[in-house]
Parts: structure tokens; sequence; C-alpha cells
């Protein structure tokens, strides 16, 4: 069953703005400043199980019309992606995203593995 990212802004007041709706995504989310401009930015894996896995980066626009995301910039993942992380991997003091995986081999033998995304180009926009 597919599951859609659903945004709906506070209002201050313990009540919510109408929810806005971007594609179809299943899998981990993260939320971190991907563009240094001091606003939370959204990752999204996009798990698939014959085809290469997806993350799609929802930046937020931030002065100019906090919280309303843009439209994602998909990125490939490798297959097998089941996991998404923010961090400032290699430490130059700029947001990382990194995805696990699970590399398949005999029973017993499969281990877990991360493969940094910062290596990879936009393959579309939605």
């Amino acid at each position: 069953m597919p599951f859609r990212l659903t945004i709906q802004l506070g209002n201050g007041d313990g009540n919510f703005q109408a929810p806005a709706f971007f594609g179809k995504y299943i899998g981990t989310l993260v939320f971190a400043d991907l563009n240094g401009d001091g606003y939370l930015d959204i990752a999204a894996l996009i798990p698939t199980a014959n085809a290469p896995s997806q993350v799609a980066v929802f930046l937020n626009p931030g002065a100019t019309a906090p919280g309303v995301f843009a439209t994602p910039t998909l990125y490939a993942a490798p297959n097998g992606a089941t996991g998404l992380l923010a961090g400032d991997f290699n430490g130059d003091g700029k947001q990382d995203l990194i995805t696990t995986i699970y590399i398949l081999g005999a029973p017993g033998t499969r281990r877990p593995q991360a493969r940094p995304l910062s290596w990879l180009h936009p393959v579309q926009e939605m």
C-alpha cells in the first residue's frame, strides 16, 4: 500500500492548515537542513522491489515561503535500500545523506552496509 507524504503546518493555536500531499512514498523520512539556509528540508526514501530505490529531496524555500516544500529532486539509491540517515559524515560542516542496505548472500551471511548519496546525481524532477 503506497503512502503519501502529507504536510500540515501548525497555526500556533493547536490547529493545522489544510494538508499538502506529495507523491507516493514508502519508507524512511529524515529532516535536516540540506542546503544550509537554516530551514529543515525533507529527504524521503522510496524503496522498490525490483528496481533501484530513490531518495526524494524536498527543499524548504525558507524565508520566502517557510514550510512550503518545493517539488522534490529524485536521486538514485542502491537496490535494496532500507534506511536513510542524515548527518555530517565527512566533517565538512554540511549535512550528508546515506542509505543503508542489506547485501544478500547465503543464509546467515547478510550484512548491513551504508552507501553515501553524495556521489549520486538527480535522476528526474517530479
